[in-house]
């Protein structure tokens, strides 16, 4: 049907004269009609871009007009604001009798574009249908955890599949391909071949489908559905759509007390009688502890003050409900502490991710929608002020004023989090995680477009890593942690009453409420629900800039996870993924491997995406495919294959490395041998040569010290873990992990040595970045310099940005600052510094030569926005070139060298 129309539409236009310009230069004319091109500021090619293509073929053929070119125009032109509505239109001279098909054809055309909207319906969206219809992909528990570095890693990958997409496409097709608000189960309904038992019926829906069809128009038809499988597709419809399920699920003692409510509901002794619990929500109850849990000490903590953190026991994932598509329950009782969807976890408090989306989507396309007297200003419509207005209406409709702006909320886990919970069982139209996702989304939407203006290739991924962290968007005033003092800046009292109050009205006319409102009182209401949001706000209490002390630093390892199977699940799981969560996991920093500790089979093979591990690891994984135990012996030579690999991988593609090298001994209780730790010490001693660069780490159960002869250093490098699901001790464990792993500084080789360290000294070079008022720190063995000869390790800047260059022997993290002797500092911009490296170590062992310590450090911001490349992590990164000349491929003796062959062959055929 759709390219006959258009092939329709081009004939038609081709029969006919048309003269095509802006709207604003051509005066009506009689016996024309107007074809609009172009609404806004959005090009057609985004809303159709059949329909665009087949208007420019037949301009340009018949009037050599470039309509591309002449939006393009438009929108750089001088007197055209973003808030106009430039219009394109196409005058088509018609007969009289002949109106009536042009008007038939051109109705076509618009419900066809107007039926892309699918996500603005009363039913659930067919392309998110698979997700209520999948019994995996239904299940919370099965769904990739709700966490703004899972919500990153996903972007990124639809943004890496379509690299021809911008942000405000992406942005745009990100909130109508995936966000429908308000998707609620219906009791008594269960599922079968002809419906699903979900629909659109919550409170938000409505103001979802205002939003979308009037104040973000477009459609998702562009959008890169092949870069996300079917389970990260789901979980992306979850994180970005907002619900709160009110149904009770039987674990409130357990949970709601934990939130702090302050008054409980009472019931009748009727319904307490016929009450009945949903099986669906089994899941839910099986992940929640049984022992008090402790008010959260760390850092991370969701709700320091109010919310302690419901962490995981019995279950977790892998602990699955009863078969949702058997559920008839028609009693229905409202939980205390309702279910909220859409909010992901971030440090600075759970956020309503979709407002976020919408936010940023906003300000790259505002639009401006009159409402009577009022110009609503998109960019307020669809963050705080669309919320707003949705509670205030709500509220007033069904009590007669404005009752509450607020609702504080707690995870089941922070370090899985799945399931958030709020405190209010009413009046919680506007929650926690609604304040904060209007209050970022407004932030951005302001500033998103000065931000692309300064960087056009800027992302969706680049904004949210940028703002959900300590450096903040090219500087540390707008970040997550500085939200509530930007509020007046960005939402003064008085505009954010006129831009609610407009949208009141518009969402008053198009929404049935409890009871009908005055609209003469519309404003007053408005007025209510503003003060207090302005009241409430200020009081949320979240972890603020000054308190966030974390080391902004980034790692950048290559980490190989030796884990032990006989690990409880549900106390091994969240710790791995709060250590993978910590680590810099993606393709600018971090990657990891896992395998299992007793055969040394791959678990899941080396990644650099979180989402693998949430993926591919779990209970039945775990419990049912593999072996549990730890061979110690098999392990360390496991691990050193693993180095040696990557050796010749670096060889044969000449790399520097440019990462630490760390494998992680994970055994549960397993003892260690006589044998194992005289083996161990083998091993140790050899690496020096073989493997400089491989460090050992433990992170244990049992006794400490049984673990010394593993490592080389007992006292950093040995962690010890309970087999517990308290989240405290997990973070209390990983968290001195996590620092000792970004104390290990990252490597340069010598690529021509291979694993062998029979290769030639040469040449080689590796660009790398470094992100404004950071430091990266490397380190080169003395097997590359130990010897007679020149060599020279060079770095050179490529006017990306000024940092500082500084090598040391005696400090193995060196800066300005350091007080080594040693120390040799150069500041470097578009200059190339040289450090010479000649007579290091000439006599005595290698084992006894210190190695070279080089740090690159930024000191300042950089308003220097020209990273662009694949490698660049954010625009702002500084970019420079490490190369080394005539390195050298020592290994220690020959007696050595042949020991460690000997030992290795002979281990292998042991083992394997």
């Amino acid at each position: 049907m759709k390219p006959l129309i258009l092939v329709l539409l081009v004939l038609l236009l081709n029969h006919y004269r048309t003269d095509c310009a802006p709207a604003q230069d051509i005066s009506p004319k009689p016996g024309y009609i107007p074809v609009y091109i172009r609404n806004g500021n959005t090009p057609l090619e985004d809303i159709n871009p059949d329909l665009a293509e087949a208007f420019d073929i037949y301009a340009y053929k018949h009037y050599k007009l470039d309509l591309s070119k002449l939006n393009r125009r438009l929108n750089n032109s001088e007197g055209v604001s973003d808030d106009e509505n430039v219009i394109l239109v196409c005058y088509v001279f018609v007969m009289a009798m002949e109106i009536s098909i042009l008007s038939f054809l051109l109705l076509i055309v618009a419900i066809h574009t107007v039926s892309a909207q699918q996500n603005a319906g009363r039913s659930v969206a067919p392309a998110l249908q698979e997700c209520y219809n999948t019994q995996e992909l239904l299940e919370t528990g099965r769904r990739l955890p709700s966490s703004i570095n899972v919500l990153i890693d996903l972007i990124r990958r639809a943004e890496d599949g379509r690299a021809t997409q911008d942000a405000r496409q992406l942005s745009i097709e990100l909130i109508h391909r995936f966000r429908q608000d308000g998707i609620l189960r219906s009791a008594g309904i269960v599922n079968t071949q002809l419906s699903i038992p979900f629909s659109p019926r919550g409170f938000q829906a409505d103001r979802n489908i205002l939003q979308l069809t009037e104040f973000i128009p477009g459609t998702a038809v562009n959008f890169p559905n092949e870069t996300l499988n079917a389970l990260e597709r789901c979980s992306l419809h979850h994180i970005l759509s907002s619900t709160i399920d009110t149904t009770q699920r039987g674990d409130e003692a357990n949970v709601c007390n934990r939130l702090g409510r302050y008054i409980r509901r009472t019931r009748s002794a009727d319904a307490e009688q016929f009450q009945e619990f949903d099986q669906y929500n089994v899941q839910i109850r099986s992940n929640l502890e049984e022992e008090p849990v402790p008010d959260e000490v760390n850092e991370n903590a969701e709700e320091p003050e109010a919310v302690p953190e419901i962490v995981p026991a019995d279950g977790d994932a892998e602990i699955l409900p009863a078969d949702s598509n058997q559920r008839a329950t028609t009693t229905i009782t409202t939980s205390d502490c309702p279910l909220e969807g859409g909010v992901i976890y971030t440090r600075w408090g759970g956020v309503q991710a979709g407002t976020v989306i919408a936010g940023i989507a906003a300000g790259l396309e505002p639009q401006t929608v009159l409402e009577g007297t009022f110009s609503i200003d998109s960019r307020y419509a669809v963050t705080l002020a669309g919320d707003i207005s949705e509670a205030a209406l709500f509220q007033a409709g069904s009590v007669g004023e404005v009752r509450n702006i607020g609702a504080s909320g707690g995870w089941n886990s922070t370090l899985l989090p799945r399931w958030y919970f709020i405190s209010r069982n009413q009046f919680f139209e506007m929650t926690d995680a609604h304040i904060r996702g209007g209050l970022d989304g407004l932030i951005m939407a302001l500033n998103v477009r000065n931000w692309v203006n300064s960087f056009s290739t800027l992302r969706v991924s680049q904004i949210l890593d940028m703002y959900y962290s300590r450096r903040g968007v090219f500087n540390e005033t707008i970040r997550a942690c500085n939200r509530y003092n930007l509020l007046t800046t960005v939402a003064p009292l008085e505009t954010l009453q006129l831009q609610t109050t407009g949208f009141a009205f518009r969402f008053d006319n198009r929404v049935t409420f409890p009871g009908t409102l005055i609209d003469e009182m519309i404003p007053t209401i408005i007025s209510q629900g503003v003060n207090q949001f302005f009241a409430y706000a200020p009081t949320i209490s979240d972890l603020s800039c000054d308190a966030d002390t974390s080391n902004r630093n980034r790692v950048a390892t290559d980490i190989i996870i030796v884990l032990d199977m006989q690990w409880t699940h549900n106390a091994i799981n969240p710790a791995i993924a709060y250590l993978l969560d910590n680590l810099d996991i993606n393709r600018f920093g971090s990657r990891y491997t896992v395998i299992n500790a007793n055969d040394g089979s791959v678990v899941i093979n080396t990644t650099n995406s979180i989402l693998d591990y949430h993926q591919l690891f779990n209970a039945t994984v775990q419990q049912q495919n593999l072996p549990g135990g730890f061979q110690y012996m098999n392990m360390f030579n496991r691990v050193e294959q693993i180095a040696r690999e990557r050796l010749d991988m670096h060889r044969d593609s000449g790399s520097l490395a440019l990462r630490s090298t760390i494998a992680l001994f994970v055994p549960f209780q397993t003892q260690v041998t006589a044998e194992d730790n005289t083996y161990a010490q083998e091993r140790l001693e050899i690496h020096r040569s073989f493997l400089p660069d491989l460090n050992i780490l433990i992170l244990g159960g049992g006794a400490r010290d049984s673990y010394n002869s593993l490592v080389r250093n007992p006292t950093n490098d040995i962690f010890v873990l309970q087999d517990t699901t308290d989240s405290t001790n997990i973070v209390g464990v990983i968290n001195p992990l996590v620092t000792r792993i970004l104390e290990i500084p990252r490597s340069i080789i010598n690529p021509h040595c291979g694993s062998e360290f029979n290769g030639t000294a040469g040449t080689a070079a590796l660009d790398d970045y470094v992100e404004p008022q950071t430091i990266n720190f490397y380190r080169i063995a003395p097997s590359y310099f130990q010897g007679d000869g020149n060599r020279f390790l060079r770095i050179r800047g490529l006017g990306y940005g000024s940092f500082v260059a500084c090598t040391s022997r005696l400090d193995s993290n060196p800066t300005q600052n350091s007080t080594a002797t040693d120390l040799n500092c150069v500041a470097i911009n578009t200059n190339e510094e040289q450090f010479i490296l000649t007579d290091f170590c000439n006599d005595g062992l290698l084992r006894d030569c210190n190695p070279v310590f080089l740090s690159i450090q930024s000191t300042i911001a950089n308003t220097n926005l020209r990273c662009s490349d694949a490698g660049c992590r954010f625009p702002d990164n500084i970019r420079y070139t490490i190369s080394i000349e005539n390195f050298s491929c020592r290994s220690g003796s020959v007696i050595i060298s042949a020991s460690f062959i000997l030992v290795f062959l002979l281990s292998s055929m042991l083992s394997f």
